[in-house]
């Protein structure tokens, strides 16, 4: 696993501060270029203020354009658009709260790099939770305590990751862990 250094979004300065040149100081000027309306800060879509919104809009705005590509075995692609990918969001939203999750709760996400991640990304925010991602490549001691410690009572995984889950759970309950989702594109 490497590590790499995060993006620079702002770099700090020990000048004058001006309206608009660091973070705290953006959605100042957002306000003050909307005539004291709230804006967003989002460029192409002002008005989207929380997740929620920004996915509605983008999904909007993209609809007919391919998101996610996912090479078949004739190494051709099938592609999700925007549309096809919101409305798999709505749904597993849906689903969550139907099951209890709610507004707020923290969901932990144990997926490999496929659909599924952002799936479980775009959902938990569209529904106003809070996603903990926990990588795959983590050795079964370290997921369990990462589990254990941040007490992450709900769990999204796929079917490549709840061997993990299943081996883990088996051995040791966290005592947390009150619900798990599976991510799968076929029924069991």
């Amino acid at each position: 696993r490497s590590f790499v250094k995060p993006t620079l979004y702002s770099v700090p300065s020990f000048g004058p501060k001006v309206s608009g040149f660091t973070l705290p100081y953006r959605n100042i000027k957002c306000l003050t270029d909307n005539e004291g309306q709230i804006q967003g800060t989002f460029r192409i879509f002002p008005t989207a203020i929380t997740l929620r919104d920004l996915f509605d809009q983008m999904v909007d705005f993209y609809y007919s354009y391919p998101m996610f590509g996912t090479p078949l075995e004739n190494k051709t692609m099938e592609w999700y658009t925007y549309g096809e990918f919101g409305e798999l969001v709505k749904g597993t939203s849906a689903g969550l709260l139907k099951q209890g999750v709610k507004m707020g709760d923290i969901v932990g996400v144990l997926s490999e790099n496929c659909v599924f991640f952002p799936l479980a990304q775009w959902s938990i925010a569209y529904m106003g939770g809070v996603m903990f991602p926990i990588d795959p490549s983590y050795n079964t001691n370290i997921i369990y305590q990462t589990l254990y410690v941040f007490k992450i009572p709900i769990l999204i995984c796929t079917i490549k990751t709840f061997n993990i889950i299943s081996q883990i759970y088996l051995a040791n309950p966290t005592g947390k862990l009150t619900k798990i989702f599976l991510f799968c594109d076929y029924i069991l």
